[in-house]
């Protein structure tokens, strides 16, 4: 009888697990509730659904036009522009119905569209877009803008690709683009370089269409750029006037001096040089017209009469660079500066205070020779000197001066002629700048106080040059500085 009852006690725990399991199952196995939801996308009539209902097994659409769809997400063409409330009906797993909807606009003849009026740089744009409610502009320089009828300046004239982005109610954008071409207001402007009588104008207007010059003499010209030979020296004002597209006259006007241009070939120069070093400035001052003699003597304090008579009637001596700077000490420098003839020196060694004694200097020429090739500046202290008319001194009276490598001659004591130009603060390796770089002497002035010496006739210092790693450099003016170097010769062989 126990053991009977113990079986029926089994058989009843295993008849009430089976039942907790299965009861647990079905609870696990029940079908979640559904839930519907879709966005939309418009194209003129045509509206695209995108289903994003969850646990749903089947869908109905009403379009809200009398239309329907059982399509997951269906596209639907409108017959005609307007708002509709879309119904999506979607059933469950679980037998469960919901629904989402939604009102969507419907717009047909979506157009953008835009006009411009351009006044120089500023467009006014006048929006033309149909069927729209918000817009995004591209003006092609970069900038954007979300108004609907925007201003816009440009920095720089030019043509421009301007999009025009207009979206309607339901998100559709369209777009257009147009070239949109823009002219900065005119300028009138010129420069001109003179040679002799006849100057060259280089035009440099801006934004006009015809110009009509005016020389000052009479003359006139419609041409770009005329080239113009007065008949006479002089200064003159020269206006330009010129007119755009539209009729707006803007007018700019200078005044250019002219000058009888110099017969360089009535001019004798003798170059004092010992070696052909100096060939290539002798070669330049050819080419320049002049009559150009060669001649060296290293002991002149007893060189003949007739060789003194030859350098003082002599428009101008130049002594180089070459030569033994011994060759200038002593007797021998007395005899340099006793000469009448005016003369240019470009030795730094030749011009110290044991040589020819035009300078107190500071210890011996320093060299200049960087690996970069740094151009010695100049700055200038006579900018309105006429030598300097040819030349653009630039910001602080600075001018680009000498090619490296370069001697450069410090002094202790201030010449007492007229300095025009050292080498410019920082430049030439030296922070505070000062070397001696181009000097007038007038006749019978000391050199410098406590000299004891002055020269017989007008003297000028226009040193360069060096002697580096067995080579020698003598002719490494720049550009900027031959000409200046130029018009002192012709000041010199002139008086």
């Amino acid at each position: 009888m126990k053991k009977n009852y113990g079986n029926l006690k089994c058989l009843a725990i295993l008849v009430l697990s089976f039942i907790l399991i299965t009861s647990c199952k079905e609870d696990d196995m029940e079908p979640v509730n559904p839930t519907a939801g879709f966005t939309t996308a418009t194209n003129e009539l045509i509206a695209t659904f995108t289903n994003s209902s969850e646990n749903v097994t089947s869908y109905s659409w009403n379009f809200g036009d009398g239309n329907t769809s059982t399509d997951e997400s269906p596209s639907h063409t409108y017959e005609a522009a307007g708002i509709y409330t879309v119904v999506l009906t979607a059933k469950g797993a679980n037998g469960k119905i919901v629904e989402a909807d939604k009102d969507i606009t419907i717009i047909e003849n979506l157009k953008a569209d835009y006009d411009f009026e351009s006044e120089y740089l500023t467009v006014n744009f006048t929006n033309a877009s149909e069927n729209s409610v918000s817009y995004s502009w591209d003006f092609g320089d970069g900038n954007t803008s979300t108004e609907e009828n925007p201003i816009h300046v440009y920095e720089d004239g030019g043509t421009y690709e301007v999009i025009l982005y207009s979206t309607a109610q339901g998100g559709t954008t369209v777009q257009t683009t147009k070239e949109v071409t823009v002219v900065g207001p005119p300028m009138a402007n010129y420069t001109f370089d003179d040679e002799g009588l006849t100057v060259n104008f280089a035009n440099t207007s801006e934004n006009v269409a015809t110009y009509s010059w005016d020389f000052g003499d009479g003359s006139t010209s419609t041409d770009e750029n005329p080239t113009h030979t007065y008949s006479a020296a002089g200064t003159y004002t020269v206006v330009l006037t010129a007119t755009d597209e539209e009729g707006v006259v803007v007018v700019s006007s200078q005044e250019v001096t002219v000058e009888v241009p110099v017969d360089t070939s009535l001019y004798s120069i003798v170059f004092i040089t010992d070696d052909s070093n100096d060939d290539a400035q002798i070669e330049w001052l050819r080419e320049k017209g002049f009559n150009v003699s060669i001649y060296y003597n290293a002991a002149l304090s007893s060189a003949p009469q007739e060789d003194i008579d030859m350098l003082n009637a002599a428009d101008l001596v130049i002594i180089g660079r070459s030569g033994n700077s011994g060759d200038f000490d002593g007797s021998d420098k007395a005899a340099w500066n006793a000469l009448t003839a005016p003369q240019i020196l470009n030795s730094q060694w030749a011009a110290r205070n044991n040589r020819l004694n035009w300078f107190d200097n500071n210890g011996n020429p320093a060299a200049f020779n960087p690996t970069g090739g740094e151009i010695v500046t100049a700055q200038v202290f006579e900018t309105g000197d006429e030598v300097f008319d040819d030349v653009t001194i630039e910001e602080g009276n600075y001018l680009s001066w000498l090619n490296p490598p370069a001697n450069l001659l410090y002094v202790n004591t201030a010449p007492n002629g007229e300095v025009l130009a050292t080498t410019a603060p920082g430049s030439g390796g030296n922070e505070e700048g000062g070397a001696m770089l181009f000097v007038r002497f007038a006749a019978g002035i000391e050199f410098y106080s406590g000299a004891g010496e002055s020269p017989a006739g007008t003297r000028t210092y226009f040193g360069f040059g060096a002697d580096e790693g067995g080579v020698s450099y003598y002719w490494q003016l720049t550009d900027e500085a031959k000409s200046v170097y130029f018009e002192e010769i012709l000041r010199l062989v002139l008086l």
